[in-house]
């Protein structure tokens, strides 16, 4: 044993030795020279986010200033024991010491985050360059109440998440950093040569059957309106003629903020319609597939429920008359509202089933409520929160108009949910008798069909997309052909996202998307996320529509992508920006912010007031709640915005005159290694001082012992 850990001891010294030497000094000093030189000309080249992302944040980046310092530790502790004339190396090396202690404190500690506010607004929410998901769960059902112990989620890597419960639900946020460019770009040469940096790819939580994954990320992406779907129709024996089926992006009236795609329509001269949409998740796919009638209908209609898998059918009369029927597989009962026939249109709401307690959950801003047609399909409004999807199936071969139960849309304030939304009276019960193709285009990218006539669905199945002809209604008076002559799978109804190149020292608003796959209680759903912006209306409920769900066993999974946020301590109010131009000319030449900052929880305690901040002169704030110093720098605005415009009427809603509203984005920087940085340099100088002034004793010592 003795030998051992004198071979080790041995072993050590060598290699603190070779550490130490003046070689490896050198080529370690001329390493770093050469990498911050290359991080300069990516940042200018291409922006800080991949100077940080490729050199400054890498692993790679602290062990070379790791073995930087061991270098000049090393160097010192083999001197030992040291003589006076150390004194200036001692110290010079102890500077070195410091700054690249300070400099590797900052980088790992350190803060840059963005507080836009608008003139005469307040703000406490800054935006750092880091991203995450935030998962949130509703639940409905004492079932699934206590799950997962004490509720809190673990995330299946310790300290990589941060749990909280707000009181409007629980959440959790988990950590996503994606890097600086899109992810199929890592297979190009130059970019492929940070491919070997860790990324978040793949899976990133996993615990209480909730699974989150992300597949592909785009940095920089449009969104862009989705090609038609073409398709060529005739009768037996006639010739093809050509049909476009074009589906738009439209605000939903029943979800601020959610778009849904507004499907095409067409009716064939034979008295055929032909109904094309496209699907927002793999649920509503399954549901057109397993929502068929039970049996032909006569004078009646029928409802069809789909939630995970399970079915609930009701007839129209039963559900009338009952207002009530319980839906147990999904927690929920399905409560009858109205019927309107002229339009064939069915209204139901869902509420809690059985004993369960109330919803938990910010449910605010959004409708539990169904709105099925029984011929205008593409209209149909589905619950994606609580993932309740439906048909309504209804026959009649009479024209009951509207006076068929004396039932209809006014005074219930269903009367847009209701209405036609086209000319002609679409809608009408009699036009339910004549036959009616509907084409779905599902998340696979496959399209799908279901024939409907004379009171059942009479054929269903994959609409090759390779141009094969299919006979619909065969063997019957209304037979056709159909067959596709175009088709281009789309991302999401109405539109597909495509990535844009990445530009160098990219500035301004981009779009990111994430590519995620989130499975809940064995129910998976993969779709696009687009990211949140940094925004002084982060908090508003118009950014809900990046907020996608997926339902389980009584509950439903929120998941969202949003910059992570700070949330300060103390209050900004900008009283007044100011932006001087450059004589003759558009270009500014100074701009800088007049603020006060009141302590968030005394707002009475002014921390300062009315003082000016610019481009040279930022401002030192000690946040009240955490003690964190930071420095408030102005980086840049944007504006004029002028009376019209939504901005500005968005702001100002009429609350003062005004002829212009600017919007400061500041930034906030804390760097709790400076203290270090700054008393390294100041040591390294004192040490070069000393060092000069010792060896110049020296030497008169020398010269004067030979005189």
């Amino acid at each position: 044993m003795k030998v051992f850990f004198l071979s080790a001891a041995s072993l050590l010294w060598r290699i603190i030795r070779f550490l130490a030497s003046l070689q490896v000094a050198v080529v370690l000093l001329g390493l770093s020279a050469a990498v911050l030189a290359l991080a300069t000309i990516l940042e200018w080249q291409w922006g800080a986010e991949v100077a940080h992302f490729a050199i400054y944040r890498a692993w790679w980046f602290f062990l070379l200033i790791l073995l930087l310092a061991c270098s000049v530790l090393f160097s010192a502790v083999v001197r030992f024991p040291w003589k006076w004339h150390h004194t200036g190396f001692l110290v010079t090396h102890f500077g070195i010491l410091l700054i690249l202690a300070g400099a590797l404190i900052s980088l790992w500690y350190g803060i840059d985050a963005q507080l836009p506010v608008f003139e005469g607004q307040s703000a406490h929410t800054a935006f750092t360059n880091e991203s995450e998901f935030l998962l949130s769960m509703y639940s409905w059902s004492d079932r699934v109440a206590g799950e997962g112990g004490d509720g809190e989620w673990s995330n299946k890597r310790p300290g990589d998440a941060v749990w909280n419960r707000p009181a409007s639900g629980q959440s959790r946020s988990v950590p996503f950093r994606p890097g600086p460019f899109h992810w199929r770009d890592y297979a190009r040469w130059p970019i492929s040569l940070l491919g070997f940096l860790p990324r978040s790819q793949g899976l990133l939580f996993e615990r209480d059957n909730i699974r989150l994954e992300v597949l592909d990320y785009l940095r920089n992406a449009a969104v862009v309106e989705g090609e038609p779907l073409l398709l060529s129709w005739r009768r037996p024996g006639r010739a093809w003629e050509p049909l476009e089926c074009r589906v738009r992006g439209v605000p939903d009236p029943h979800a601020r903020g959610r778009f849904f795609g507004l499907g095409a329509r067409h009716e064939l001269e034979t008295g055929h319609r032909i109904v094309f949409w496209v699907a927002a998740s793999r649920a509503e796919t399954e549901a057109f597939l397993r929502t068929l009638p039970s049996q032909p209908l006569t004078e009646t209609g029928e409802l069809v429920l789909f939630h995970r898998n399970h079915l609930l059918r009701l007839p129209l009369e039963i559900l009338r008359e009952r207002r009530m029927a319980d839906f147990p597989e999904a927690f929920l009962q399905v409560k009858f509202q109205q019927f309107n026939p002229q339009f064939l249109g069915l209204v139901l709401d869902l509420e809690p089933w059985g004993r369960s307690p109330e919803p938990q959950g910010d449910f605010s801003g959004f409708s539990h409520r169904l709105v099925l047609f029984g011929d205008m399909v593409e209209f149909n409004r589905y619950d994606e929160v609580l993932g309740v999807y439906g048909s309504f199936w209804y026959y009649a071969p009479l024209d009951v108009g509207g006076a068929g139960s004396g039932e209809s849309a006014a005074g219930t304030g269903e009367t847009q949910a209701l209405s036609n939304p086209s000319a002609g009276g679409r809608g009408s019960s009699l036009k339910a008798l004549k036959p009616r193709v509907d084409i779905i285009q599902g998340v696979d990218g496959i399209l799908y069909y279901r024939t409907w006539t004379e009171g059942m669905v009479t054929d269903s199945g994959i609409l090759p997309a390779d141009g094969t002809p299919i006979r619909l209604f065969a063997a019957r008076p209304a037979e056709i052909e159909i067959r596709v002559e175009k088709f281009t799978p789309m991302d999401r109804p109405g539109e597909n996202v495509r990535p844009l190149e990445v530009q160098r020292a990219h500035q301004g608003m981009r779009r990111s998307f994430a590519r995620v796959r989130l499975t809940v209680d064995g129910n998976k759903e993969e779709f696009w996320v687009e990211e949140r912006p940094a925004s002084p209306f982060f908090g508003e409920d118009t950014n809900m529509g990046q907020r996608r769900w997926v339902s389980g066993q009584g509950r439903s999974i929120a998941v969202e992508l949003v910059p992570r946020t700070l949330d300060l301590g103390f209050v900004v109010k900008l009283h007044e920006f100011e932006r001087k131009l450059e004589p003759g000319s558009t270009h500014p030449a100074s701009y800088g912010s007049r603020v006060d900052v009141r302590d968030r929880d005394d707002p009475d305690r002014f921390l300062f007031r009315n003082v000016w901040i610019t481009m040279n002169r930022p401002l030192t704030v000690t946040d009240p709640k955490t003690g964190l110093a930071y420095r408030i720098f102005q980086e840049a605005y944007r504006g004029p915005f002028r009376p019209g415009e939504p901005l500005f009427e968005h702001v100002i809603q009429g609350r003062e005159p005004r002829q212009q509203l600017y919007l400061s984005w500041l930034t906030l920087n804390y760097d709790p290694g400076r203290g270090l940085k700054y008393f390294g340099s100041f040591l390294t100088v004192i040490g070069i001082a000393i060092t000069f002034y010792m060896r110049g004793y020296f030497r008169s010592l020398a010269w004067h012992g030979r005189a």
